[in-house]
């Protein structure tokens, strides 16, 4: 799911924060698929406010793969090699965060 950085299902507050912590701690993210909020195929300080816009200023919608999980159909150069809890997941995951439409 893009914008679901920590894994949980979820595209809440934790997410923009866990990606400050990546970016300035330079944490490993184990999909950058999920942390490029903003589709520009890089994880940066953007995607932080992309994300913060989206959920707190109705900001522009979080691009597919959202809200449902599932393959970047732009299909950048940013791997996915594991998702949520640091395992790999080839299937579907619930959705409960209530989300635009």
């Amino acid at each position: 799911v893009r914008g679901d950085a920590n894994g949980d299902e979820y595209v809440d507050l934790a997410d923009p924060l866990l990606m400050l912590h990546q970016l300035f701690h330079e944490v490993p993210v184990a999909c950058q698929d999920a942390v490029d909020a903003n589709d520009d195929e890089a994880f940066d300080l953007s995607d932080v406010t992309y994300s913060l816009e989206f959920l707190f200023l109705q900001g522009e919608r979080i691009p597919s793969p959202y809200p449902l999980p599932g393959c970047d159909p732009s299909g950048d150069a940013l791997n996915c090699a594991s998702y949520r809890d640091g395992i790999a997941h080839h299937y579907p995951l619930s959705i409960r965060y209530p989300h635009r439409p």
